[in-house]
């Protein structure tokens, strides 16, 4: 019989699950407007492997600081 559950998909479901969840309570709890935008950017953030989820996170902050310049520049 073919084992229905694999655990690793499990574990990276649960992983995603609860880094949503806890983005949103973050933002909620900072009185922010758009807190579920947060959850998200974590679902879409979180990678198989420590390393690829770091790698995305730091490439996230140069969009960030690469915008601001941008916009100050601009206006």
């Amino acid at each position: 019989m073919k084992k229905v559950f694999d655990r690793r998909i499990l574990f990276n479901a649960l992983k995603v699950a609860s880094g949503c969840v806890a983005a949103i309570f973050i933002c909620t709890m900072m009185n922010l407007q758009f807190s579920a935008t947060a959850g998200l950017i974590t679902v879409l953030s979180i990678q198989n492997t420590k390393k690829e989820t770091i790698f995305t996170a730091l490439k996230r902050i140069a969009a960030f600081f690469a915008a601001v310049i941008i916009s100050a520049v601009c206006f």
